[in-house]
Formats: C-alpha cells, structure tokens, sequence
C-alpha cells in the first residue's frame, strides 16, 4: 500500500479452512458446549508495516490481523503486535514488543484476552539501509 524510503505498509486478504479439537467442551459461548471439535472457514485480514522516525534512530513496527468465521459472525479472533527497536549497532538493535490477542470462542475459566510484553536483541546478518 505504501512505501517509501523510511517507511512501508503492507495489506493482505486470505482465506483459510480450519478445524479445532478441543480436550474439553464447556466454552465460554453455551451455544457451543458439548463441541469436541469446531470447523470453519475463515477470512484473514492483515496489515503490517514499519517506519523509520528520527533518522533511523527509532523504528516503529505494527502486524495486525483479524480472522472472522465466514459462517458464524461470533466466531472471531485478532492479534496486534506493537515493537519498538532501537538500533545499537548495524547488526544488532535492541526490541520491546507488545502483543494483544483476543479470542471470542474459548474454554469455560479460560481467558479470552491476553498481553505480553517482551524485551530483547535483534541480530541481523544484514545491514539495513
């Protein structure tokens, strides 16, 4: 969609099938107790993209996507992953990430929800311009 020298964005649209065996079959959604295995056909939107700010000394990174059941409009899922890297030498930067999941059709007590935060090193076996 977009790119430029300090910057880009990407979009993709995909479609997939899958089919989930659960060990348990007592959800969250009652309408789907009793269910040892859920199938489905899934559309996958996805977004990503990286920018460069302050001369390079910062670079912002964001992958999204978003996964609805094309049969069942409760049957939904999304992801965002958020990183921060900054550059400590031409092969190696240092990375904060951040991600957010959301599920909607879970196990009964199981959270639908998640956060993590990581901290870590980016080594390169290239060097970027």
């Amino acid at each position: 969609m977009v790119e430029k020298e300090n910057q880009w964005l990407k979009a993709a649209l995909s479609t997939e099938y899958e089919k989930t065996r659960f060990s348990e079959n007592d959800f969250i959604l009652s309408e789907y107790d009793g269910k040892d295995i859920i199938e489905t056909q899934r559309a996958t939107l996805w977004l990503s993209g990286k920018h460069k700010v302050f001369k390079g000394k910062i670079i912002l990174t964001h992958e999204s996507y978003y996964q609805p059941s094309l049969e069942d409009g409760g049957n939904y899922r999304w992801q965002t992953d958020l990183g921060l890297e900054l550059p400590l030498w031409k092969y190696l930067n240092f990375k904060i990430n951040y991600t957010h999941t959301f599920e909607s059709i879970v196990i009964a007590n199981q959270k639908r929800r998640d956060n993590i935060l990581t901290f870590g090193f980016k080594i390169k076996s290239y060097k970027e311009d």
